[in-house]
This record gives C-alpha cells, sequence and structure tokens, in this order.
C-alpha cells in the first residue's frame, strides 16, 4: 500500500497499525505492508526494527532496500524519526543546490529574472516548495517549481528535460536566466549541477 497514512490524523494511523500488532484481533497474522514518505509512525512503538526498511536510489537511478535493523550502531532506545530526519539512516534526498535558494535571497538579485527549479518527484517538489516558501514574496514570483512527471527516475533524464524545457522557454522568448534540479540521492550529482550550470541562456 503507497502513503497508506495519506488524509488520515496520525493518530488513526498509529491505532491501524497497532491493530495488526495485536494478537487477540490479529488472530490469522495478517500483515500490513506500506510505502510511505512520512516519518510521524516511524518509532520503536509502532514497529520493531526488523520491520522497517529504507529505499535509496543507486548512482544509476536503480532503487536498492535495506533494513533498519542491518545498520549498525542502532539500539532500541534509538529515536528512528530524528536519526531518519537528520540523515544517519540515509535513504534522503538530496537537494542538488542546496544553497541556491539562499543566493536567490541576496538582495542584489533582480527580481524580474525567470528562474526554474525542476524536481524529480513528488518528494524533491516538497522540499523545493518549503524553502521557496522562506524566500521574500517578490523573489518567489521569480522562481518556478516543478516536478518531472514522466516517472523515469533517471538522472540523465533529468538533465535532458531541464535541457528541453530551456530549449522550450528561449523559443518562446521566456528564457530562463537559470536553472537548477533536485534529485534524490546520488553520489555524481555534482556533475549534473555542473551540466546545468554550464547552460548558456541566450535572450
Amino acid at each position: 500500500m503507497d502513503e497508506f497514512e495519506k488524509s488520515q490524523h496520525p493518530r488513526f494511523t498509529k491505532f491501524l497499525i497497532q491493530l495488526f500488532h495485536n494478537n487477540t484481533i490479529n488472530q490469522n497474522n495478517a500483515q500490513l505492508l506500506f510505502a510511505t514518505h512520512g516519518i510521524t509512525q516511524l518509532s520503536n512503538d509502532n514497529f520493531r526494527r526488523y520491520q522497517v526498511w529504507f529505499a535509496e536510489k543507486s548512482e544509476f537511478g536503480a532503487t536498492k532496500l535495506f533494513r533498519c535493523s542491518d545498520i549498525l550502531g542502532i539500539r532500541l532506545n534509538t529515536p528512528l524519526d530524528k536519526w531518519y530526519e537528520s540523515g544517519r539512516f540515509g535513504a534522503t534526498p538530496i537537494i542538488n543546490d542546496v544553497d541556491f535558494l539562499s543566493r536567490c535571497n541576496d538582495k542584489r538579485m533582480k527580481v524580474n529574472q525567470r528562474i526554474l527549479i525542476l524536481c524529480e518527484g513528488l518528494t524533491e517538489y516538497y522540499y523545493a516548495r518549503a524553502l521557496h516558501s522562506e524566500l521574500p514574496r517578490a523573489v518567489q514570483r521569480s522562481i518556478s517549481v516543478e516536478v518531472d512527471y514522466s516517472q523515469k527516475n533517471a538522472p540523465k533524464h533529468l538533465a535532458n528535460e531541464a535541457v528541453r524545457r530551456a530549449k522550450k522557454a528561449k523559443k518562446e522568448r521566456k528564457a530562463y536566466d537559470a536553472i537548477t534540479t533536485i534529485l534524490s540521492s546520488l553520489p555524481y550529482v555534482q556533475r549534473l549541477r555542473a551540466r546545468l550550470q554550464n547552460w548558456q541562456f541566450q535572450q
């Protein structure tokens, strides 16, 4: 089940999860398998460590799974949600140009510039939108945050898509002054950033 907790109150979600751990109610040992981007239920109260699996992408865009109990240094009292949020477990998206939005906050930035932030998926989109909302309103209007819905989940494809959108915008005489991408955890993300930063946008 994907996004099991969506549109539900966290307490209700916790209640449903605990039903499966209740031997009196769950007499047939039914199992609940779900994928989520949320961490509100990531706790020792809800799950044993071997029941929690993380997904992370390799340098080729392939997804690999690893079990929480296989990670060294985790104890019974380890706060799983806080450790995950801090990045200790991995399996978290990396914003390819994390200081990009900080530079946008510079007073010297021209508010009439057109900037595109292209995200690999919805998770990265939500990260970008959260950062975008922290910027001054005048700067927000200059920045577009978009997501690539092709679901190909390949870094090379995202770079090509950024170039395609840049060419299209230029053809429509709405050229972008800059483009940055946000991808999942990938070792060679710096090479993609360099490719996009070297792209020349001519009016």
